[in-house]
């Protein structure tokens, strides 16, 4: 009878991992939001830091371990993508840019730091681009709030809070048409912003401070924090010499962070194929922020503690599941949403119990 038992239960656990198996794989479709195999940049901020550790946005200077993670990029990287300078500009001054993230319960904290030996004070600006639909086609992810921000022309030198901030809110509509507002006051969604350039050390700093609800709400995102994607592209706007020497004033150009699409040609073509109904596509594949742990860490932790119980069991279910590569991919799929997704795959994650299960009653009935 046991063995009868132990049988049945058998099947039922197997037929579980399929239907998981199958309907992820049966489902999969290419998704702005999950492009890490292509290169994209995602950045997992881990646990909100307390209100009273947040970063001070109003001094205009990053301190060490002031924010959770940064990123530095510049001409020339993969993720650089220059732009809209003119037609004279032969050259951008910047030798890098970095960027800073961190959060609490209800802001996004974002630096921007730059070395620009050639600062023209009231048009040399930074901006972050935020997009918070939840949504993994093309129009989605270059929907955004876009936010420009540089010193005012006629504050004094040491007014570091006295900026020129302005928001344009791109929409792409289903047709893929623009509805685009009028541009705002960006102070309207910000709780607080400053901005220096060191002359003595040509680093040119923005510190802001996102109220992450309510943007999300103005896009129809809902979801709390941990569930939460926001698609990131922030950039730096230069003015300079259009010849080193020359003296004049130029646009050199926007040196923007995100990954180009052109690079990878198959994409557009799989997105077509993906989404017929689509009739918009963009150059632009944006990094993505998550407001939790990378689940990758967590599972290698997950792993780690379960074979412990027994190794054996644990070894034998591991090599069932992931010698076919099919299975291994869905089973990602899966688990690529927000990181509270990763419950999906607690059916797995009880594989290896039962397995030891069966061991011991099939060792009672000997």
């Amino acid at each position: 009878m046991k063995r009868v038992i132990a049988f049945f239960l058998s099947l039922v656990m197997l037929t579980m991992v399929a239907v998981v198996l199958t309907s992820a794989d049966d489902t999969k479709k290419l998704d702005m939001r999950v492009l890490e195999e292509y290169g994209q940049l995602h950045f997992y901020l881990g646990e909100p830091v307390a209100r009273e550790n947040a970063p001070n946005v109003l001094n205009a200077s990053v301190s060490e371990g002031e924010y959770t993670l940064s990123y530095e990029y510049k001409q020339g990287d993969k993720h650089a993508v220059l732009s809209d300078k003119a037609a004279s500009a032969t050259f951008i001054d910047n030798e890098w840019v970095r960027f800073y993230l961190s959060y609490d319960e209800d802001k996004l904290y974002a630096a921007i730091e730059t070395k620009d030996p050639n600062y023209i004070k009231g048009k040399d600006g930074m901006a972050f681009n935020l997009g918070f639909r939840d949504k993994g086609r093309p129009l989605d992810a270059i929907s955004r709030y876009c936010f420009d921000m540089y010193a005012h022309a006629n504050a004094e030198s040491d007014d570091i809070t006295t900026l020129t901030t302005k928001c344009r809110i791109f929409n792409k509509k289903d047709n893929g048409d623009w509805d685009n507002p009028p541009a705002t006051d960006g102070m309207l969604y910000i709780s607080g912003a400053s901005m220096r350039h060191d002359d003595t050390t040509d680093i040119t700093t923005l510190e802001v401070a996102f109220d992450i609800y309510f943007l999300a709400k103005e896009m129809g995102n809902e979801l709390d924090l941990k569930d939460m994607r926001v698609y990131l592209f922030p950039f730096v706007y230069m003015y300079g010499e259009s010849v080193r020497g020359k003296g004049d004033v130029v646009n050199q150009g926007v040196l923007w962070c995100y990954l180009k699409s052109d690079y990878i040609a198959s994409l557009k073509t799989q997105f077509a194929k993906d989404y017929p109904e689509a009739t918009y596509w963009s150059s632009i594949v944006p990094n993505i922020i998550h407001f939790c742990s990378d689940p990758a860490t967590a599972n290698e932790s997950a792993t780690a503690v379960t074979t412990m119980a027994d190794a054996t069991t644990v070894a034998v279910t591991t090599a069932e599941i992931t010698k076919n590569d099919a299975n291994t991919n869905a089973v990602t799929t899966v688990a690529s949403g927000g990181c509270s997704s990763s419950l999906a795959l607690l059916p797995l994650a009880g594989i290896p119990a039962f397995s030891v299960v069966l061991i011991k009653i099939k060792r009672e009935e000997e």
